[in-house]
């Protein structure tokens, strides 16, 4: 007689952008479905963005919760002294190019506490993919493998309320405190994997793959320099 599926794993990567999590993560799945063993790869994005995903619960509000933390990043900011607006939906966002649609946008007046919001936001969400995807998936006995932690976007809102606004960081600091309580009690993969780099080579990197660092990734909006930044985040 047929039993229950085993339980699979979840793998999660972390470290900073552009040494190589991506890489690592296909090579492990593929390692694994060369074991016979099922595979998930999964991220946010990567849910929010399939269209094999249906619609409705969790697509749904994720997609809504990744629009709303994009503007809550930008905090009220000004774009291209009012020549650009941020998106009211998500279908807009998806139209506009995405996320990375305001890359090069002067960005002027960000208020911190939008990113304070966001770094909430970004909790929130996390608890969905946890509960709504990689457990399902691990309880049906695939390993399941998150290419970028989500703890990290975290830390990197929150680092960017620092840099916007000093008086903040005690709010930064206490939000911090309950994010790696609940990462460390909720979002507690079965291996965890530091993928660790030099941040000097990752800005090469990233900068010869897409020309650019993205604007999650350096201080721009706070008016800082993108390379700067990135190395310094």
């Amino acid at each position: 007689m047929g039993g229950p599926a085993p339980r699979g794993a979840y793998v999660a990567l972390l470290g900073i952008d552009g040494t190589g999590k991506t890489t690592l993560a296909e090579a492990l799945a593929e390692r694994c479905a060369q074991a016979g063993r099922p595979v998930r790869t999964v991220s946010w994005r990567r849910l929010v963005e399939s269209p094999t995903q249906p619609a409705g619960w969790p697509k749904d509000s994720l997609q809504n919760l990744w629009l709303e933390i994009f503007r809550l990043y930008y905090g009220g900011a000004t774009l291209d002294g009012g020549a650009r607006t941020m998106p009211g939906s998500y279908d807009e966002l998806v139209a506009a190019g995405g996320t990375e649609h305001l890359h090069d946008a002067t960005v002027e007046g960000v208020r911190a506490h939008g990113p304070l919001a966001a770094a909430l936001l970004e909790i929130a969400g996390n608890v969905l993919l946890q509960r709504d995807a990689i457990e399902r998936w691990v309880a049906e006995g695939c390993v399941v493998i998150q290419e970028s932690y989500g703890f990290k976007h975290v830390v990197k809102e929150l680092l960017l309320v620092e840099e916007l606004d000093p008086g903040l960081a005690a709010e930064a600091a206490l939000t911090l405190r309950f994010a790696r309580d609940f990462f460390g009690r909720v979002c507690v993969p079965d291996v965890g994997v530091l993928v660790a780099g030099e941040p000097a080579l990752a800005l090469r990197w990233r900068t010869a793959e897409a020309g650019r660092t993205g604007v999650f990734e350096n201080f721009s909006v706070a008016g800082e320099d993108p390379g700067a930044s990135f190395l310094a985040l």
